[in-house]
């Protein structure tokens, strides 16, 4: 549900709104619940009821350590992108280019026609131009995500796979 949700998401633009994003965001909330939900039973499914309040209290504090951790990389990201952004863009996006010309002129008349006046879309198409380079960095983002799961879950299940033959093999060892 989470992916499906991301991918609903990730054809988000500047010109996208809350209707738009509307569905994707519900889906995603719901993946989430059955997220938490699922690994909440299996990290204190083992737990004798001596170490749960322990167990608890060392899941609740990574799960909210590695949540900020992540915001905070995903915030640096976006930051050091939006800037870089902004550089390429400023250098290589004349005013009087061709293509920022039909641009402007495209959604000044889109705007105007959506019930703008002309002055106010003239200045409302220069932000957006403006801030494209926001929006570059969210989808910079949106993929360094999405590289960490497809490289994160393999390594997980390595490694649980590793430590359950590590434990078998110092089972067998104990019992002989």
């Amino acid at each position: 549900m989470i992916m499906v949700a991301m991918w609903m998401l990730s054809g988000s633009t500047s010109e996208s709104g809350a209707d738009d994003m509307m569905a994707a965001i519900l889906l995603r909330g719901l993946g989430l619940g059955f997220l938490f939900l699922s690994i909440t039973l299996i990290a204190f499914s083992h737990l004798n009821s001596r170490n749960l309040a322990s167990g608890i209290g060392l899941f609740n504090t990574g799960r909210q350590l590695g949540g900020l951790i992540g915001v905070a990389g995903l915030q640096t990201l976006i930051d050091h992108n939006v800037v870089t952004n902004a550089v390429v863009l400023g250098a290589n996006v004349t005013p009087g280019g061709a293509a920022v010309i039909e641009r402007m002129t495209t959604t000044t008349a889109m705007l105007s026609a959506k019930g703008m006046d002309a002055v106010a879309a003239g200045r409302a198409a220069t932000s957006l131009l403006a801030s494209q380079s926001t929006v570059i960095a969210f989808d910079t983002a949106f993929i360094a995500v999405a590289l960490l799961f497809v490289i994160a879950a393999p390594i997980l299940v390595g490694l649980k796979i590793g430590f359950a033959r590590y434990e078998k093999v110092r089972a067998s060892r104990s019992v002989a």
